[in-house]
């Protein structure tokens, strides 16, 4: 993505064989998201979890050779088990929201939307802001 992508979309879709409510649940719960969010090879430790619209999820990345990141979600739109809209951003340890320490290419904000249905695979759509 360049600087300039803001209104541009992307769209993941997923096909999970788990009950909905099992996935949703992986997606609230801390003792999940620390175990597959992220990138492949980090441990996930997490600072904080309200998971509420309005609420947030605070966390740190820490790679392999030992450097951290944080980021955060704040939550904007919860529809259990089907939906769920928050605010993706890198923060800093206070939980404020930073720049890519790798790259000032990432956008400052990225809204992520996913929905889960029973039929139909799981659909996430990121937007960048």
């Amino acid at each position: 993505m360049t600087p300039n992508s803001e209104g541009k979309e992307l769209v993941i879709t997923r096909e999970i064989h788990a009950p909905r409510e099992l996935v949703f649940q992986v997606w609230t719960e801390a003792e999940h998201l620390k175990h597959w969010w992220g990138p492949k090879g980090f441990e996930i430790s997490v600072k904080y979890l309200d998971f509420r619209e309005g609420g947030f999820f605070h966390y740190s990345m820490q790679a392999p050779d030992g450097s951290q990141m944080w980021g955060k979600f704040v939550y904007q739109e919860i529809t259990a088990p089907e939906k769920i809209v928050w605010i993706n951003c890198f923060s800093d340890e206070a939980g404020n929201f930073v720049r890519s320490p790798f790259s000032d290419l990432i956008p400052l904000e990225i809204r992520n939307e996913v929905t889960m249905s029973d039929n139909n695979p799981l659909q996430r759509t990121d937007q960048c802001y």
